[in-house]
């Protein structure tokens, strides 16, 4: 029956045994049947039932080709079983209604059957009208124990709609092949083991090897050193389902090392298996050149607008400091006390230390620091550094919430952020006009409703807030102010990295930074940080070694002190001698060395410069610490790479001070170091 599923035949009916044990008289013995001549009843077309009917039979055959039983009936269509048993094969599947007589065919088959062990598989096409029909036909001869054909099997399987799947598998191949070699990316498609079965042309032409040569080998021997680990570790893991992207560099035909950027998608059945991988490689070298570029610009922007800011700030430090000292001289002459004076002169210093250290803050990437630090003096600072820039008729007010607790993170970038929202509100209000930026910074307690924004973890939050009252914000660009290169600016004047940037700080604090605008009323930007401790729960500063009451008992080490400032060098021997220690100075390291190295047991201790002529720190602490690997180093400079720091740290477990900085700290620096090593 044509019912999608498979009939047993009864075997008091059907079964070739029971035919063979009582031969009926419809079932001659095989010596006594002959073929049936063309004259003889039509009989119905198997092959016309089978094929291309998506149907299959299984028929058991006499050594001379008469059916002797059906023994496999799947999705057929009634019929007369009678029309078949006891009918040649020839005539059962030779006069085929869909194409035509092939009965020489199949005696053709069965003589080979005959002559030959084994089963023969054929494929039977015929004129469908419409559409070809495709079957499948497989002929098996059983022997008997003396090696003589007892019995034929045929069996009958209709293979159209495998051969339409397979065609229109073949078509959408096509398909693909042509979108692939057609599109500027380089696609590979790779099967469950790895193995990469497809190149696209472009990958020919990237790599120089042709696509035979790649498939089957790929090309990680192509694939930077460095990269392939990684590479082979991000393959092992890839999940199924989403596109999933991932960067690496590759050699190209001319030799030169490209950064690729990759983008796979993992086909699955049904069930979850894995059938494929299907990726496309994208040389994004330039795109990344381009950014860095941006990225240098940006830096660069950024400097350059703060020198006004800079310069003025730098001006009134410097006319302090001048004013203070002509006044402290007077003073002396008058023979009167010059204390406040020089209290003002250390002051101005101070500051412009402070912002000689923001300027650093831009000038390189620093390491990250999470230090307890009061973010409202940051943001002090960030205003009094950004304020000369703007328009005289900007003024910004201040609101403070009374025992703040400390912010947790690093001081210098929560500086870059606040002082970028406090410049850009600057530039909102506009040249010539005149406005307010209100800035606050509160505790919102974890229990007030509403302190806490979508993605920050439960606990305290410090808030600062910039509000300006300048022209607002449009609708359309208000939720791209944190894309990276989007500016409103003209250009030249912005590169659209700012806020970028803030967002970056701000998220990598755990803290979330959020916009609202108002056009023709004004902006306000929100930077939401998890609180760090109240200063009551702080531990205490330690004592200064330098401190009266906390001196050191021990005698008075003796210090090599070695920079090229010859004023450091005359004011050290007395403030390190205030602090307890006796210093020897060289202006000159590779003197210094020498001395060393004639007596190296009479020092202590080393303070040195890094930036040196004739041999820098780094050599002169390498060459003492040859020969006195256990003496306290303490290593000064202004400006550090990172490959110096990782230098400076690898030579052992001295102190790094950064400049500006006092005789005194580096005093106190020894003599901690001397106490560490007891």
């Amino acid at each position: 029956m044509r019912d999608g599923h498979t009939t047993a035949i009864s075997p008091a009916l059907w079964s070739p045994a029971d035919a063979g044990a009582r031969p009926s008289p419809a079932f001659p013995p095989a010596g006594e049947r002959a073929a049936p001549s063309p004259t003889e009843r039509a009989t119905p077309s198997l092959t016309g039932i089978v094929f291309g009917h998506g149907s299959r039979i299984t028929l058991v055959l006499e050594p001379t080709g008469i059916v002797r039983a059906i023994t496999e009936v799947t999705n057929v269509e009634p019929c007369d079983e009678r029309d078949f048993i006891g009918h040649h094969l020839a005539d059962v599947c030779g006069g085929s209604p869909l194409g035509p007589d092939r009965r020489g065919v199949w005696l053709e088959r069965l003589q080979t059957a005959r002559a030959e062990p084994g089963p023969r598989r054929y494929l039977d096409t015929h004129d469908g009208g419409e559409a070809p029909v495709f079957g499948r036909s497989t002929v098996t001869p059983v022997p008997a124990a003396d090696g003589r054909v007892e019995t034929i099997v045929v069996h009958l399987h209709d293979e159209t709609g495998l051969r339409e799947v397979e065609g229109r598998l073949r078509e959408s191949e096509s398909h693909f092949r042509l979108l692939a070699e057609s599109l500027p990316q380089m696609v590979w498609v790779a099967d469950t083991t790895g193995v990469v079965t497809y190149f696209s042309p472009r990958w020919s032409e990237f790599t120089g090897r042709t696509t035979e040569d790649l498939i089957g080998v790929g090309y990680v021997d192509l694939m930077h050193p460095e990269d392939q680990v990684k590479m082979a570790t991000t393959l092992a893991t890839l999940d199924d389902g989403p596109v999933q992207a991932f960067s690496f560099r590759l050699r190209r035909h001319d030799g030169e090392y490209r950064w690729m950027e990759a983008h796979v998608h993992t086909l699955t059945t049904a069930s979850g298996e894995r059938l494929e991988a299907v990726g496309g490689t994208t040389d994004v070298t330039d795109l990344r050149r381009e950014a860095e570029a941006h990225l240098l610009s940006q830096k660069r922007e950024a400097i350059g607008t703060l020198a006004g800011g800079l310069a003025h700030d730098f001006n009134n430090v410097i006319s302090a400091i001048v004013s203070n000292a002509w006044v402290a001289e007077a003073e002396l002459d008058a023979g009167e006390s010059p204390a406040d004076s020089i209290h003002e002169i250390s002051r101005g210093a101070r500051r412009a230390g402070d912002l000689v250290k923001r300027l650093l803050a831009f000038a390189r990437e620093e390491a990250p620091k999470r230090t307890p630090f009061d973010l409202d003096a940051v943001v002090d600072e960030a205003c009094a550094l950004v304020g000369p820039t703007h328009p005289a008729g900007v003024t910004i007010r201040r609101r403070r919430d009374p025992d703040l607790p400390r912010a947790l993170g690093d001081s210098s970038q929560l500086h870059q952020v606040v002082m970028n929202l406090v410049a850009n509100a600057g530039h909102a209000i506009g040249d010539g006009g005149s406005g307010t930026i209100d800035i606050a910074v509160e505790l919102r307690r974890a229990g007030d409703r509403g302190s806490r924004p979508a993605g920050m973890k439960p606990g305290d939050i410090l808030r600062v807030t910039v509000r300006d009252d300048g022209d607002g914000i449009p609708g359309d660009v208000l939720p791209r102010v944190f894309d990276p290169f989007f500016t409103t600016k003209p250009a030249g004047e912005g590169t659209g990295l700012g806020l970028a940037a803030a967002q970056t700080i701000v998220a990598g604090h755990g803290g979330v930074i959020t916009v609202d605008s108002v056009v023709g009323t004004g902006t306000t930007f929100v930077v939401s940080l998890p609180a760090g401790p109240a200063p009551s729960d702080l531990p205490a500063e330690p004592v200064a070694a330098s401190d009266p009451d906390a001196a050191s008992t021990a005698g008075r080490p003796r210090v090599l002190f070695v920079d090229d400032e010859l004023a450091l060098t005359r004011i050290a021997p007395r403030l390190m001698a205030s602090s307890g220690c006796t210093t020897v100075v060289f202006t000159d390291p590779v003197e210094a060395l020498d001395a060393f190295r004639a007596a190296p047991g009479r020092f202590d201790a080393l303070v040195t410069d890094l930036s040196m002529p004739g041999l820098d720190g780094l050599g002169l602490i390498s060459g003492i610490l040859e020969l006195r690997p256990d003496l306290p180093v303490v290593l000064s400079s202004g400006f550090m790479t990172d490959d110096q720091v990782r230098a400076a740290e690898a030579l052992g477990d001295g102190r790094i001070i950064p400049k500006p900085c006092s005789i005194a700290e580096l005093a106190d620096s020894v003599t901690e170091l001397r106490a560490t090593a007891a």
